[in-house]
C-alpha cells in the first residue's frame, strides 16, 4: 500500500511502491499538471496477487490532500474490487472450459465416423453466421454457436457397423442412425447449464425437415427450433463439402443448386436465404477450418 504523499519534499531512493509516485512525477514534468497527493491501493485475490489498483490523484477540496479516512474508505473498496475481479474472471474461465469440453464431445462423436473435429468448428461457425444474417441477436449467435458442436453427440453409441459403413445404408440401419438424435437429445437434455438445454435442443432437431419429412419427430415449419433449422443448413453444407467414408465431396455450385432445390422443403426458406447472404463470410470460415488447414497446423 502505498502511504499518502504530499509530493512537496524531495523522494528518497524508490521502493517499488514509491515507484509509482516517481511515475506520476515523470508525467507531471510531461504534461504540466501539479501532482499534489496520490493514493494507489493495490486489489489482491485470494491468493495474495495483486490483479490491479486503485490510483487518486489530488482530492477535490481546497487542499487537494488525502486523509486516513480516505485511504480506509479506498482500501475496503479495493478489496470488494478484488473480490468481483476474482469471481468475474473464474465465471470466465467457466464459461471457456465449457465451451472446450462442448468442442471436445462434439470431435469425440464425429472422430467415431472418422470425421475431424474441424467439422465441429465449421458447423459452429456457419451457425453462428447465419444466425445473424437471420437478424439474432449476438448473444443468441453466440450461444448457437457454443452448442451446435453437440448436434451429433448421440452418435457414441451408434454401432461401427452402420457408422463406418462405406455403402449406403438398409432401411433397418437407417433408423438405427437416426437413433442418434434422441440420444443425444437424452444425454443432454436434463442439464440445467443453458449451452446444453440448447445443445439438447439443436441434437434432437437438426434432422428436422420445414416440410415435416424430417426425423425423429416429424416436426414441420417453425414447429423446429430455429436453432434447429439453421443448423441443418450448416450441417449438410459443411457434410456435403466434405469427403466422407461413402461419398466423394461435392463441388460449391452443386450443394448451392441443392439448397435452392429445397427451399421451403428440406430448409426454412428464410434460413437458406441467410445462407446465400452470408455465403461470402462462410466461405471464409471454411477455408480458415479447413482439414488441409488444420493439418498444416499440427505439423507446425
Amino acid at each position: 500500500m502505498i502511504k499518502l504523499s504530499s509530493l512537496t519534499t524531495p523522494i528518497r531512493t524508490l521502493n517499488d511502491e514509491e515507484y509509482l509516485i516517481s511515475g506520476a512525477l515523470r508525467t507531471d514534468q510531461m504534461t504540466g499538471y501539479r501532482t499534489k497527493a496520490i493514493i494507489v491501493i493495490p486489489f489482491r485475490n485470494n491468493e495474495g496477487e495483486i490483479m490491479g489498483a486503485y490510483q487518486a490523484i489530488n482530492k477535490m477540496t481546497p487542499s487537494e490532500l488525502f486523509s486516513e479516512k480516505d485511504m480506509e474508505y479506498i482500501t475496503l473498496a479495493a478489496s470488494y474490487a478484488g473480490k468481483s475481479l476474482e469471481s468475474a474472471l473464474l465465471t470466465h474461465e467457466i464459461e471457456e472450459t465449457q465451451k472446450e469440453i462442448i468442442f471436445t464431445m462434439g470431435e469425440i462423436g464425429e472422430s467415431r465416423s472418422k470425421e475431424t473435429g474441424n467439422h465441429v468448428k465449421r458447423v459452429a461457425e456457419y451457425s453462428y453466421l447465419i444466425a445473424l444474417g437471420l437478424g439474432l441477436s449476438v448473444e443468441e449467435a453466440e450461444l448457437l454457436k457454443m452448442a451446435s458442436p453437440m448436434h451429433d453427440i448421440g452418435k457414441v453409441a451408434i454401432p461401427d457397423e452402420v457408422l463406418k459403413k462405406p455403402g449406403k445404408l438398409t432401411e433397418e440401419e437407417f433408423k438405427v442412425m437416426q437413433a442418434h438424435t434422441e440420444i443425444g437429445y437424452n444425454l443432454l437434455k436434463n442439464s440445467n447449464r443453458h449451452i446444453l438445454k440448447t445443445a439438447a435442443i439443436v441434437a434432437y432437431e437438426h434432422h428436422e425437415k420445414w416440410n415435416g419429412k424430417g426425423y425423429p419427430r416429424g416436426l414441420k415449419g417453425e414447429e423446429i427450433h430455429i436453432f434447429g433449422r439453421i443448423t441443418a443448413i450448416a450441417d449438410v453444407f459443411d457434410a456435403l463439402g466434405s469427403e466422407r467414408v461413402y461419398k466423394k465431396a461435392w463441388e460449391l455450385d452443386r450443394i448451392l443448386n441443392l439448397f435452392k432445390e429445397e427451399r421451403g422443403e428440406h430448409f426454412d426458406p428464410h434460413v437458406v436465404d441467410a445462407f446465400f447472404e452470408q455465403l461470402p463470410a462462410i466461405l471464409k470460415a471454411q477455408v480458415r477450418y479447413s482439414d488441409a488447414n488444420l493439418q498444416a497446423k499440427q505439423g507446425q
